[in-house]
């Protein structure tokens, strides 16, 4: 197929003379080296670069997206491992006074220009390989080829933001109350009186004692609850001290209770 010239008219002039143009033929599209042809083979080629690039990027923009949630400075950071962690405190707790009843976040730069482009000031020194330790109080930027601290930001953080737990503490139970009143039924001059110290030595509330009525007499000593009232401490410790049966009834010889309680004392106590 014959292929078509094309010309080009140029106007050529000097001083002397009139212009003139003349005719310069240029190469058609099929006149072009091979060498400026687009080989397909390149063309795939750099599609797949781009691919691989776009993906690369995406990797790495969540990568740092994750690790950024955690904690700002830590962009671009993977999180060192056990072993690393462990060292790298060591290594930094010998340049700075650090807590050391906490453990801290722990992570490697991996770009430590995407993190000097977000924080130039921080990364300021930034290297890829370089540790970023976080406390509580402090974060710092550790060269560990270096065994240099590169940068420290202190940390603040809002107290409504953190939560702590806290042992259930065990619901108090209601101190008992209870007013005491004794009454000297066994026959024992001063025995009420000898019994209502020693109840007031185990801190309960006792009234002054008195002797009972009754002509009966009581050959054992009683205690008498107020209908309604719940002292089951009380009741235990007025036992220990005194021995009592608990009784429903009192004798018709008696007198009103004054208290909550009224301990009889009987024979059997001496």
């Amino acid at each position: 197929m014959p292929r078509k010239v094309l010309s080009r008219r140029i106007v050529t002039s000097s001083p002397a003379e009139e212009p003139e143009e003349i005719e310069v033929p240029v190469a058609s599209q099929t006149d072009m080296p091979a060498s400026k042809k687009i080989n397909p083979f390149a063309a795939a080629l750099l599609i797949i670069i781009v691919l691989v690039a776009g993906g690369l990027f995406v990797k790495n923009t969540l990568a740092a997206k994750k690790v950024a949630e955690k904690s700002t400075p830590t962009e671009q950071a993977e999180p060192a491992k056990k072993d690393e962690v462990q060292e790298t405190i060591r290594r930094v707790a010998k340049h700075i006074k650090v807590k050391t009843d906490e453990v801290p976040t722990v992570a490697t730069v991996q770009d430590a220009d995407l993190l000097r482009k977000n924080n130039p000031i921080f990364y300021q020194y930034a290297q890829s390989g370089d540790r970023l330790v976080i406390w509580s109080d402090k974060a710092i930027l550790y060269s560990p080829t270096e065994d240099i601290l590169l940068s420290v930001m202190p940390v603040t953080v809002n107290p409504s933001e953190v939560k702590t737990e806290t042992a259930p503490q065990e619901q108090a139970t209601p101190k008992e109350q209870a007013v005491i009143e004794v009454r000297n039924g066994s026959g024992v001059a001063g025995l009420g009186k000898a019994v209502t110290e020693k109840l007031k030595e185990v801190h309960l509330e006792v009234l002054p004692p008195g002797d009972a009525k009754s002509k009966l007499g009581y050959p054992k000593t009683i205690m008498i609850i107020k209908p309604g009232k719940e002292i089951p401490n009380i009741v235990k410790e007025i036992q220990q001290v005194t021995g009592a049966e608990i009784s429903t009834a009192l004798n018709e010889d008696e007198t009103a209770m004054k208290g909550d309680v009224l301990v009889i004392l009987g024979s059997d106590k001496k």
